[in-house]
């Protein structure tokens, strides 16, 4: 006997999986399907946009190019003309590519019916960019749409270009002011305008090709996987600069979304991941503190001061502090020269008193007791600079040559740590 239960099921089954609704669902599924490719298209086109910057990036080479080949570069403006203190002036060309427009669009709308939560991050520790995304953001985010957001800037001085830089932000929108997946800069020397520049022992190793920065914040957040810096030089090889332009963009229009920067720069990465070996290796190595990392300080930093010391009390010895008052009212020490000086820099510092970030920076030998300074042993003292090791090494003849043999290096507006790294 059919009943009228059985009824109601039967039509509730046929509204929800009869030929109507099949069609509504495939209808929907294939809108679904349309509306994610063209998100993706419209995406891919962007990135494109992007790729070609980048190229034109590629073209100029600093110090070299004139300001015409910036002017013919596409989606480059000008930003600010100031005048230099020399009495040239210093251009900024400026070229921004963007869908944030999309990002407010979103929001807006799908606020009708989606309510967000207030400081839904606050209270989470964040392990995953998925924490980032409210919920009709994950939605686009499914169906294809990705956070695109790039800027790159060329400085002209005098006609000539001085410097360049670009910066990527993840594929979802992390927080205001931007935080960086990948950011490179190119620089001549690096200077700290308040406090002494902190140099890791990376940072050693390869002093033409410094990686950290801007993308700190991200790695902080994410991971250090989910974040590339990168600071070179004008000395650093053809080889490894040709790589700081092999950007790859189709993590942000393909299935799956952009995981890490490695996907961004994928021969970066590799190159960052073979300094660190070779770092470690050398730290491991009899001579952690080499001549040829000694004459990179001398050919990179500005700010470095070299101290000739005579060692009069080990036991008085503590951490160097990088704003270290001269030697000879030092505890353990007896000022025997200055081979490399830079006073104004000095007093600028020690204003501010800034202790060492570093806590062992005295580092010239793996072995504990024969790194050990002796009543009566010579040693170069390097300042003005934060060094997280090899503060303090041996004055071989070798090492003062080193030092000698390496020019003054003028400190260029461009050239600012901070101006590069972030105050973040």
């Amino acid at each position: 006997m059919i009943t009228p239960k059985r009824i109601r099921v039967a039509a509730i089954a046929r509204w929800l999986w009869g030929r109507r609704a099949r069609r509504v669902y495939l209808a929907a599924f294939l809108i679904a399907i349309a509306g994610s490719g063209a998100i993706r298209v419209r995406s891919l086109l962007l990135t494109r946009q992007i790729q070609a910057v980048i190229a034109g990036l590629r073209q100029l080479q600093i110090d070299v190019t004139r300001e015409d080949a910036v002017l013919a570069l596409p989606h480059f403006e000008l930003q600010e003309r100031r005048r230099t203190e020399s009495g040239g002036f210093s251009t900024f060309y400026t070229a921004r590519l963007s869908n944030n427009d999309d990002w407010y669009w979103i929001l807006d709308h799908a606020s009708w019916f989606w309510p967000f939560g207030e400081d839904s991050q606050a209270s989470q520790v964040l392990t995953t960019k998925w924490q980032l995304l409210e919920g009709p953001l994950r939605v686009a985010y499914g169906l294809g749409w990705r956070h695109i957001s790039f800027e790159a800037n060329v400085t002209v001085v005098d006609g000539v270009v001085s410097s360049l830089d670009f910066a990527i932000e993840p594929d979802v929108l992390v927080r205001f002011p931007a935080t960086y997946m990948v950011a490179v800069r190119s620089v001549h020397h690096l200077w700290g305008d308040v406090v002494p520049v902190p140099i890791t022992d990376v940072d050693d190793e390869a002093p033409a090709f410094r990686f950290g920065g801007r993308t700190r914040m991200l790695e902080t957040l994410l991971g250090a996987d989910a974040a590339l810096g990168l600071a070179y030089s004008t000395e650093a090889p053809r080889d490894l600069v040709s790589h700081v332009f092999d950007v790859n963009l189709h993590c942000f229009w393909d299935l799956f979304g952009c995981a890490s920067a490695r996907q961004v720069v994928p021969r970066l990465w590799q190159d960052r991941e073979e300094i660190r070996r070779a770092t470690a290796s050398r730290l491991a190595s009899a001579t952690p503190c080499p001549d040829s990392m000694l004459l990179g300080r001398a050919r990179s930093l500005p700010d470095l001061i070299v101290e000739r010391r005579d060692v009069t009390d080990p036991n008085l010895i503590g951490n160097m502090s990088p704003i270290a008052p001269a030697a000879s009212s030092r505890p353990g020490y007896r000022l025997s020269e200055t081979i490399r000086s830079s006073p104004k820099i000095l007093r600028r510092f020690a204003e501010y008193m800034t202790p060492s970030i570093y806590p062992d920076g005295l580092l010239w030998h793996p072995d504990p007791v024969a790194r050990t300074p002796k009543v009566g042993d010579r040693v170069l003292a390097f300042l003005g600079v934060d060094f997280q090791s090899c503060r303090v090494v041996p004055a071989t003849p070798s090492a003062e040559a080193a030092i000698r043999l390496a020019p003054m290096l003028a400190r260029r507006p461009d050239d600012n740590y901070f101006n590069y790294m972030g105050r973040q």
